[in-house]
């Protein structure tokens, strides 16, 4: 008997029009996302192939200018002796000419969702100087279009699918009961459940190739590399499938109240708000409430403050400094190991660096917590929870860019200690170093580390849709016993 009712609903989508509405809707909904995914992962692309181009040009510029100097000291004689400032001057190069930016090159999957790639930097100019110096948002989009967000293919998995599966899907078995329809089934051996598991069903059937189908279609139009990351791409179909199957299930919970066609329109209209909009928006100012976030302003001014008392300070630093790493003192007989500019600099972000310790990890504590709150409390919420793991999928969300931060921060440290060793040691920097100076590479997560970060929240989403779905179903018995279906 279901599999009648299934093959009947499934002629009626058919004859009026509903798939190829709901093909046409999706499709048009998919394409903008893509598309929106696509003009933002182009941006960061240029902007990286850009910051590149300056990157070698500016070790070009680096390049001619040791070669002139090298010739000019050749030609005076005075090649052996440590240049007080200039091109062959080690701390010039790495603090000022030759600073390379640290790349976070886009996933396979970057189009399918923004994330907060678009107020997190990808890339990042480093010096010699303190981690904060370049640690900040150079340049961000308007803070109008920030705040509202883009409309790419995460928003329309978590916003716009749910309303075309709860258009097709409030009036379950309501209309059959307000005609008289139920009385007609139940006689030819038909019951209520068995109706709206058939309509469930089809709608099922019919929604999720349709949207799966035309993502993966019209993402490899674009340029999305499915193929490049199969993980990561049956991940996405089981998160886009299950936070779907969770709309289905609630459909049936809506079906089960036995109300009118058009209280059940307004009954998902409520859920639609309260799980998209206000559950989510709650969450948010639960964490903020729970951990407030650290004052950027109380930052800075602790830089600043201890930046000034290093200044004070002066050489004092730099024989503390000394003290602390011995292998970077420098024996010169002939006297030439006097103390300069760069050495005082480095000496004094280093103790900067120390004693804004007690800072950082205050801030860093606070962070945590949020983060841990959120961790938890997004489990509360399936389109947090879907939208997070989209956003995780595409490479854009928290995790990775945290995983970013570490490698820059530890590409910061090396940079930095490459170049204190021939300050203070007094090495002059010369062509061939040019070669040699530290690069980064970005290493991404291995495959297996996401699947078990990620298994558990998807297996969480499919077992949410199934309990609601349950729940749905058993109400619906309850109301056929009641009503004769």
């Amino acid at each position: 008997m279901f599999l009648k009712l299934f093959r009947q609903e499934m002629k009626l989508l058919f004859r009026d029009g509903s798939v190829a509405l709901v093909a046409l809707s999706l499709a048009a909904a998919v394409a903008v996302g893509v598309f929106t995914g696509y003009r933002t992962t182009r941006q960061q692309e240029r902007k990286q192939n850009d910051q590149r181009a300056f990157e070698a040009k500016a070790r070009e510029n680096l390049r001619v200018e040791l070669r002139a100097e090298v010739e000019q000291l050749r030609t005076e004689g005075k090649l052996p002796v440590y240049p007080e400032w200039g091109p062959r001057h080690p701390y010039y190069a790495g603090a000022y000419s030759a600073r390379p930016y640290a790349m976070r090159a886009p996933a396979p999957l970057a189009f399918t969702a923004i994330g907060s790639s678009d107020v997190s930097p990808n890339a990042y100019s480093i010096s010699t100087g303190l981690k904060d110096t370049f640690l900040t948002i150079e340049s961000i989009e308007s803070p109008y279009q920030l705040a509202a967000g883009g409309l790419d293919l995460a928003f329309v998995v978590v916003s716009i699918l749910p309303l075309v599966i709860l258009a097709l899907c409030y009036d379950l078995g309501a209309s059959e009961r307000e005609n008289g329809m139920v009385g007609l089934l139940v006689a030819s051996g038909a019951t209520l459940p068995y109706l709206v598991a058939a309509k469930l069903s089809a709608r099922a059937a019919l929604v999720l190739p349709v949207f799966l189908g035309c993502a993966l279609a019209i993402g490899a139009l674009a340029g999305i590399r499915w193929w490049e990351a199969p993980v990561q791409t049956a991940f996405w179909c089981l998160v886009t499938a299950g936070y779907a199957g969770c709309w289905f299930a609630l459909s049936a919970v809506i079906a089960s109240f036995g109300r009118s066609p058009a209280t059940n329109a307004v009954v998902a209209a409520v859920f639609f708000l309260a799980i998209v909009i206000v559950v989510p928006a709650a969450l948010n100012l639960a964490a903020a409430l729970w951990s407030p976030p650290p004052s950027r302003v109380e930052f800075v001014n602790g830089v600043r403050r201890e930046t000034l008392k290093a200044e004070k300070e002066g050489s004092g630093l730099l024989g503390k400094y000394l003290d602390d790493h011995p292998e970077l003192r420098h024996s010169d007989p002939s006297g030439q190991a006097k103390e300069d500019f760069a050495m005082l600099e480095m000496a004094r972000d280093s103790a900067v660096e120390a004693r804004l310790e007690p800072l950082l990890s205050r801030f860093e504590s606070g962070r945590t917590a949020r983060r841990t709150f959120g961790d938890t409390t997004r489990y509360l919420s399936p389109a947090t929870l879907a939208y997070v793991l989209l956003g995780d999928l595409a490479g854009n969300g928290r995790h990775r860019h945290e995983q970013f931060l570490g490698q820059v921060g530890e590409f910061h440290k090396t940079w930095r200690n490459w170049f204190a060793g021939r300050v203070f040691q007094k090495i002059p920097t010369t062509e061939d170093d040019l070669d040699r100076f530290p690069k980064f590479d970005f290493k991404d997560e291995p495959a297996g580390n996401l699947v078990r970060r990620l298994t558990f929240p998807v297996i969480w989403l499919v077992a949410l849709a199934c309990i609601t779905g349950l729940i749905g179903f058993a109400r619906i018995r309850r109301l056929a016993f009641v009503t004769g279906g």
